[in-house]
């Protein structure tokens, strides 16, 4: 085999690892995207079924983390003074809720 011949050789296998690599990544892209588009839905069937507000809020992070592989996920609800987001749904790690206590403003939130 000539040296032209084995150097196209070799750049066609590279543009086909390369296409191949691509080729992965759309497909891992794409798989992701499809979880997240069912757990749209669900999430969304679930707040038409439920009528409690504080279970539908503690189904929604339940889901997320029991199905959908988060780590951690928790809901913030915007408190009466507009200012401050006070979580009130988690699931998953263990946390103290009252460490997402935040404001909009500068003033600082001290944990309750």
């Amino acid at each position: 085999m000539s040296a032209a011949a084995l150097i196209s050789v070799l750049s066609l296998l590279r543009a086909l690892q390369t296409s191949l690599a691509h080729s992965q990544q759309a497909l891992k892209r794409e798989q992701r995207l499809s979880r997240m588009l069912r757990t749209v839905s669900e999430i969304n069937q679930l707040i038409v079924r439920e009528r409690d507000p504080q279970r539908l809020l503690q189904e929604a992070c339940d889901h997320l983390v029991g199905g959908r592989g988060y780590d951690l996920a928790w809901i913030g609800l915007m408190q009466n003074d507009g200012q401050t987001i006070e979580a009130v749904a988690s699931a998953g790690e263990q946390v103290d809720l009252t460490q997402f206590a935040s404001r909009l403003d500068p003033q600082p939130v001290q944990p309750t």
